[in-house]
């Protein structure tokens, strides 16, 4: 009921959808780009995707933490996935981001293995070990959850 009051006072809500969506700086869409071509990897057979930023990668590309805001969810726009995981180092520590669609519970995954939580869907961990200890745990964890994540719809 607000924005359509505001739309009947002349409110540009183009101009403002455009300065909040669509106003990044060039730097911000080549960092996405590199992401999405070189750093996803898919799992078919786990019906998972993950990506891996190092700090070195980071400071390449001026990535500031806003910038890998929303990253995450590129990997659930692949056909067939269902999960997938955000790996980024950063002062000796891996953040994790894990977002899942339907049924499969990343919450479950995140607290499980990476001192993590948040939403069935949406959830957060984190990993001080290496970035190869972490993703090769994360691996080695994905059979545990093959049935689960092939049964989602």
């Amino acid at each position: 009921m607000a924005v359509a009051d505001l739309m009947l006072t002349g409110f540009d809500t183009s101009r403002v959808h455009r300065l909040i969506y669509d106003n990044a700086p060039l730097s911000r869409l080549q960092f996405l780009g590199y992401v999405l071509s070189q750093k996803l990897t898919v799992i078919p057979e786990y019906r998972t995707a993950y990506m891996v930023l190092t700090e070195a990668e980071l400071i390449r590309f001026n990535s500031s933490i806003g910038e890998t805001e929303g990253i995450v969810n590129y990997g659930l726009q692949v056909e067939n996935v269902v999960m997938c995981a955000l790996f980024i180092e950063r002062k000796g520590e891996i953040k994790i981001s894990f977002r899942s669609v339907g049924s499969f519970s990343v919450r479950d995954l995140a607290s499980s293995h990476f001192s993590g939580g948040g939403h069935k869907n949406a959830s957060g961990g984190k990993s001080d070990v290496t970035v190869k200890e972490t993703l090769d745990k994360f691996i080695g964890i994905l059979p545990s959850y093959k049935q689960a994540l092939l049964s989602v719809d």
